[in-house]
């Protein structure tokens, strides 16, 4: 049986029972943090996530993982066990906000645990331009418009004997763009960092989130923007309504407001895939809604 392995990037929560608040930790990265990258929620108040560090940007859920400027910083984990070197492909799932002014590795895939031996894959963001994927025996292909300061998805599918093939989708459109480099063989994948790998100067940040990785036959997929809650509040449902809507002004008074009453939204608030939690979100979830008539995927497509 093919068995899926996920871990959200950066938003590994903590139910703390005297404050019923929600703390973020990199925890669930068994091969630890690098660099001091921060995990937090996008607000700054103790209220609603405890201790309080700093806002961070997140894409789902409640938190997201923020490394530092100047690269050097992420997390790493040591699950696959040479996934994608024989029969199995292994095949990872990313959120990155595309916030910095320098070319940035924000994905790599060792043949080692703790991201030691032979770089097997990687990610790496050209600033306003396009996303790098690089295999074995130096195969790589290239994503261009890629625009600077939006989310963006990026899926991978790495298979000794196969082409290396990438998905990439963001910056608040439904249109995928993919990619595949020449055939590629190498050892299977051991380990993976994500975060900012190389130490790069430049300004701004590499915030990442929603990691998933897999060795099953089909594609992880990207999360459907806009779908910000579900009934009551509780977690996002794969469409477009009402809840949506609320989940994104109660967010919306916590972060304009500081007003820690309100919630965090459980699912993708962020519409529009700019970093920004405001009306134009609202804009495009009703425009999304609409588009959902007639349309065989919810919420008007991806």
């Amino acid at each position: 049986m093919n068995l899926p392995r996920k871990i959200l990037a950066g938003a590994i929560f903590a139910l703390l029972p005297l404050t019923g608040a929600f703390a973020c930790n990199t925890d669930a990265w068994n091969g630890g943090p690098a660099g001091a990258p921060v995990a937090d929620d996008p607000d700054v108040l103790v209220g609603t996530n405890g201790p309080e560090t700093t806002a961070v940007l997140r894409y789902s859920g409640k938190c997201g993982l923020r490394a530092a400027n100047g690269g050097g910083s992420f997390v790493t984990d040591n699950s696959p066990a040479g996934d994608g070197g024989g029969g199995t492909p292994y095949r990872a799932r990313f959120y990155v906000y595309t916030g910095y002014s320098a070319a940035a590795k924000v994905f790599r895939a060792t043949d080692a645990d703790g991201g030691a031996g032979n770089e097997l894959l990687s990610v790496t963001y050209n600033p306003g331009a396009s996303f790098t994927i690089a295999g074995p025996g130096g195969a790589s292909a290239n994503i261009p418009g890629i625009l600077a300061n939006k989310w963006y998805t990026v899926e991978i599918k790495y298979q000794t004997g196969t082409t290396l093939d990438a998905w990439v989708r963001g910056g608040g459109t439904a249109d995928e763009q993919t990619a595949s480099t020449a055939v590629v063989n190498g050892a299977g994948v051991q380990s993976i960092s994500l975060g900012h790998i190389d130490a790069v100067a430049g300004n701004g940040n590499i915030s990442v989130d929603e990691f998933d990785s897999s060795r099953g036959p089909n594609r992880i997929g990207s999360l459907l923007r806009g779908d910000a809650a579900g009934s009551g509040g509780g977690a996002p449902d794969n469409k477009c309504d009402a809840n949506d809507a609320s989940a994104m002004i109660s967010e919306f008074f916590v972060l304009a407001t500081a007003q820690p009453q309100f919630s965090l939204a459980p699912g993708q608030p962020d519409c529009n895939e700019d970093g920004a939690m405001d009306a134009n979100d609202l804009s495009c979830l009703i425009t999304r809604f609409f588009a959902e008539v007639g349309n065989q995927q919810p919420c008007g497509g991806a």
